[in-house]
């Protein structure tokens, strides 16, 4: 089948811990000397959203907690299929150090393939493949990373959805229609993590867009 796009999160522990140990010093001084109505904060280089002191701080603090504790765990998918026909799909979740893999999800009928993961939630997509191997139409999912009933986000009647990025309460993924095995037409588009319509980014025309990535 296609290449599935992977994902790998780096550690960024160290560097928050010395971001964080700088802000701390530079917010003593601050309070020291100066009434904190004077401080000023101007969000245009530093990367972050919040537009004041305050927030930008809490922000600071969420993004170091979240690296501190990204990393524990491999989020991977399985697929069966019986010559190109999907017969079912599975979610699991395991140790970055081995051991056993905890079942997150099956789908009866539909191969998995594209998966994110972010905050605490999986964005996934599962695939109907007929006996011909072409699509019957792409799915993507959003479920507890601890399992349950997935939310669906978004279904593609025709196109084959196989890699996706999840980044500010957007889902981003690519689109493709085969036939007969042959890539017919790639798209990118956009959709919110909550639904609805998608928005076309990027058409391909002739060719498959499986995986995407966002810096």
């Amino acid at each position: 089948m296609k290449n599935k796009i992977k994902k790998v999160f780096k550690n960024r522990i160290f560097i928050c811990i010395l971001t964080a140990l700088v802000t701390g010093t530079i917010s003593v001084y601050a309070v020291t000397y100066f009434p904190s109505n004077q401080v000023t904060y101007d969000n245009k280089t530093s990367g972050l959203k919040s537009s004041d002191v305050q927030g930008a701080i809490d922000e600071l603090y969420n993004t170091c907690s979240s690296a501190v504790q990204a990393g524990d765990y491999i989020y991977f998918t399985t697929s069966l299929y019986s010559g190109d026909e999907s017969q079912g799909g599975y979610i699991y979740r395991m140790s970055v150090n081995g051991g056993d893999s905890k079942l997150i999800f099956h789908d009866y009928n539909n191969a998995i393939e594209g998966l994110y993961v972010v905050d605490d939630y999986i964005y996934f997509t599962a695939t109907l493949y007929g006996i011909t191997g072409d699509s019957q139409g792409t799915y993507i999912y959003r479920i507890s990373v601890n399992g349950g009933d997935p939310k669906l986000i978004f279904h593609d009647y025709n196109n084959v959805i196989e890699g996706l990025y999840v980044v500010d309460n957007y889902i981003y993924f690519t689109a493709t229609l085969y036939s007969s095995g042959d890539s017919q037409h790639g798209y990118i588009y956009r959709i919110s993590v909550n639904g609805g319509e998608p928005k076309l980014i990027f058409d391909a025309y002739n060719n498959a867009i499986e995986g995407i990535f966002i810096k």
